[in-house]
């Protein structure tokens, strides 16, 4: 079994692939492979490592209150193998960055998360929103508590 991080980025320096590295170098100790895409990659080559996977941490930023173009598109990608994906129940956490201050600016993503939860009949084991997240040294400060 093995843990997939899904970013929307690869982006050296940028404060969501930063978060995703010190994600999977926190879940690496753990025993199980870790495993860190970035959503606009290969898509045949996700797809297996998705569907082998049996726990997901999506990383993803919020944009003007909005949820990124990539986390749509990968999600509209999702539901054209949801037969493959509700083999066996996956355990997922979301994990939103906001640039500001407010919480709730993440309210859009975390309602698409939710969905996609009970569509995929997958365990939500949490969502994370880091605010005031704009630069890798702001990541650096963040204690990740994820436990699968």
């Amino acid at each position: 079994m093995s843990i997939l991080i899904l970013t929307t980025t690869s982006a050296e320096g940028t404060a969501v692939f930063e978060i995703a590295k010190t994600v999977r170098d926190k879940l690496s100790g753990g025993g199980e492979e870790v495993k860190l895409f970035d959503m606009n990659g290969n898509f045949d080559e996700l797809k297996e490592v998705l569907i082998e996977s049996n726990k997901l941490v999506l990383v993803v930023p919020v944009y003007y209150f909005s949820v990124p173009l990539q986390f749509r598109n990968i999600i509209n990608r999702f539901g054209s193998m949801a037969k493959e994906l509700r083999a066996g129940r996956k355990k997922a956490a979301l994990i939103a960055a906001v640039s500001g201050d407010d919480e709730r600016a993440a309210n859009e993503l975390i309602s698409h998360y939710k969905m996609i939860l009970r569509f995929m009949d997958w365990e939500d084991i949490g969502v994370t929103v880091l605010t005031q997240m704009v630069s890798s040294a702001d990541v650096k400060q963040v204690d990740f508590a994820l436990s699968f």
